[in-house]
Order: structure tokens, then C-alpha cells, then sequence
């Protein structure tokens, strides 16, 4: 027989078991935010801002044209930027002991909202080796720009930042996560238990659940306890 259950009963069912709700999702928040704050060890993220612009140094104007060129120029610097040569020569030249393989997942190229700016970005776990990555970076870039575009500049806007607040974890925003996971962890494991449960009991809707009329209900008070009751039930047919 199929077993449904409507919108009431299952809110019903959820506020009879808030407390165990409640405190599943409280031990998936915290256990959640421990780990983030101990396990997890934190990353720094250092950044600079870069402009490519596609007339000569000489020109006096600056056209749409121009722009436009130079907004494609920075898709065309950031597959340049990212490529296994650069990556190679940073991993020479800084020696810092990664592999190219290793400084490619660390760094990230990218054009500012489709702008003739472009932003390269170093993530790892030491603050200072994060901003002298960058720096480095914008050298090796600058000197890759001109080898392999030959037209137009390439200026640094800002500097590598310099930060010492970790980027990552984060764990409160990790906690809230949890918190949220937690609670849809227990609220399936109350509905799921509850579907599983074939028993019956005093409250059940017995007409409700299998079309058949109680006629009489009666407490048996055979186990002693006075607490814990069993009934036993008997059904008119054919009405």
C-alpha cells in the first residue's frame, strides 16, 4: 500500500522532533567551523591590476578602434600569461621551489568586466611569497607582452598587494553552510524514519491509513507499566 504524507503532518512531524533537528544541525555547524578554523590551513591572496592598451606610445589619440583592440588584446594576454613557458620561466627565475604545474593552479589571469584591464592574482599560504610571486609575474608578463605582441603598452595600475588577512578558509561563512546542511541532514533523516515506520500507533488515523472503520479500541494493561500502553484494536466491516 502507498504511504503518503501531506504538508501538515510534515510539519507536524518536524516540530515533534525539533530537539533532535535542533541539535543535529548545531553539531554540523560547529563541528563545521572547527574544522575549517584548524584543519584547513589558511591561503593568502595577493593581486595587481595591469593595463593594456593597444596604440603606440607615441600616439596622441585614443579611438574606439583602439579599445576594442585592446579588450581583445587581454583575452589574448591571459592564454599568453598562463601558458606553460611563462609558468616555466617563473618557476626558474623565482625559485621558490614550485614546479610549473604548481604555479599554474595558484595563478589566475583575467580581464576586469570585459575592460582593457586586466587582474593577475597569486594565491598560497605565505602572505609575503604571494606578493613577490605577483611581482615577478608582472615582470615575466611584461617582458612576454613585448616579445611576443610587439605593438602597443602594457602598464602596471596597482602594485601586487601586499595582505596579510587570509582569502580562504572562511569559517563562518563554511559554519552557515553547515548549519543549513545540518538541518536538511536531520529533517530527511525524521521524514525518512518516519516512512520506514509501518508500526501503528494510538495517534495513527487507522480509517485514514487503510480504509477500514475502528469500531472499539481497548488499553491493555498487560505489561505493567503504566507509562507504556498496548491496544489492541478490533474493525467493523462492511460499513
Amino acid at each position: 500500500m502507498e504511504q503518503t504524507i501531506d504538508l501538515l503532518e510534515l510539519f507536524n512531524l518536524l516540530v515533534k522532533h525539533i530537539k533532535f533537528i535542533a541539535v543535529i544541525t548545531i553539531l554540523v555547524a560547529t563541528g563545521t567551523y572547527v574544522f575549517s578554523k584548524t584543519f584547513i590551513p589558511p591561503k593568502y591572496s595577493s593581486s595587481a591590476l595591469l593595463y593594456v592598451e593597444n596604440k603606440s606610445a607615441t600616439s596622441e589619440a585614443l579611438s574606439i578602434n583602439d579599445l576594442s583592440v585592446a579588450q581583445k588584446l587581454v583575452d589574448t594576454c591571459t592564454i599568453i600569461f598562463t601558458s606553460d613557458t611563462v609558468m616555466s620561466t617563473l618557476a626558474s627565475d623565482s625559485r621558490v621551489g614550485y614546479s610549473a604545474d604548481v604555479l599554474k593552479s595558484m595563478i589566475s589571469v583575467s580581464s576586469e568586466k570585459n575592460t582593457e584591464c586586466m587582474r593577475i592574482s597569486v594565491e598560497c599560504y605565505d602572505p609575503d611569497e604571494a606578493t613577490y610571486l605577483t611581482n615577478k609575474m608582472i615582470e615575466i608578463c611584461m617582458s612576454e607582452y613585448s616579445r611576443i605582441i610587439k605593438s602597443g603598452t602594457i602598464t602596471e595600475i596597482s602594485p601586487a598587494s601586499n595582505v596579510k588577512t587570509p582569502t580562504s578558509p572562511k569559517p563562518l561563512k563554511n559554519a552557515i553552510i553547515g548549519f543549513l546542511l545540518g538541518a536538511v541532514l536531520a529533517s530527511a533523516i525524521v521524514i525518512v524514519n518516519s516512512l520506514l515506520d509501518t508500526s501503528i500507533k494510538p495517534t495513527d488515523d487507522l480509517t485514514k491509513l487503510y480504509d477500514i472503520p475502528v469500531f472499539a479500541e481497548i488499553a491493555d494493561f498487560e505489561t505493567g507499566d503504566k507509562n507504556k500502553y498496548k491496544y489492541k484494536y478490533s474493525y467493523k466491516y462492511g460499513i
